[in-house]
């Protein structure tokens, strides 16, 4: 569902350029309003997004690690396509038309914005570390709770995590997408914050 609502989000972003266009919406919006409004916003949401991401990875009290899932390696690709035809329909439209140039600009930067965020997109696994738990997160709405002290071993591979307790049970995630280095730093992250009692591989 929530998949399905990004991508109407962005199909619903194309289509606006256009009607926008069409209909001459400009003449109801003032130069001043993009350079002193819309700008600022897009600039604003750009810096907070660098700030919390390298906050988030940083930080010395972090206490979660995020996964790339295979869902995730799906929306990245739709908001680069977003991305890219927003900014070369822009591009077209600022070369062979006589609309305001203020505005397709503010238009470019939507088009830019919107490639990179496809480079960081909000990864759907999280496991967080809270009060003794591990707290495993997946967008939208899956959650599963395993104390730390049931745990045995946690074996991670680029495509799937495994959680081992003793009694052998186990809860598996089959779907991951990590590369290499994603894959060393979880391992770097959940070493630390869980001690070496339990295995981690």
């Amino acid at each position: 569902m929530k998949k399905t609502l990004n991508i109407l989000k962005k199909i619903s972003w194309i289509i606006w350029l256009p009607l926008f266009i069409y209909f001459d919406l400009m003449k109801f919006i003032s130069e001043e309003i993009f350079i002193y409004v819309f700008y600022p916003l897009i600039v604003l949401s750009l810096i907070y997004d660098i700030y919390k991401r390298k906050k988030t990875f940083f930080s010395a009290k972090r206490t979660n690690i995020e996964l790339e899932t295979n869902n995730d390696s799906s929306n990245k690709i739709a908001q680069l396509i977003f991305g890219s035809l927003f900014s070369i329909g822009t591009v077209c439209l600022f070369l062979y038309s006589d609309i305001n140039p203020v505005a397709l600009i503010f238009f470019l930067t939507i088009g830019i914005y919107s490639i990179y965020r496809s480079t960081y997109i909000n990864k759907s696994l999280s496991i967080n570390i809270e009060n003794e738990q591990l707290v495993i997160k997946i967008l939208p709405s899956f959650e599963k709770i395993i104390p730390i002290d049931e745990l045995l071993q946690i074996i991670l591979t680029s495509e799937s995590i495994v959680f081992v307790k003793h009694d052998g049970k186990k809860n598996a995630i089959h779907f991951l997408n990590i590369n290499e280095s994603e894959k060393y730093d979880a391992i770097q992250f959940l070493t630390k914050k869980l001690g070496n009692n339990i295995d981690i591989n």
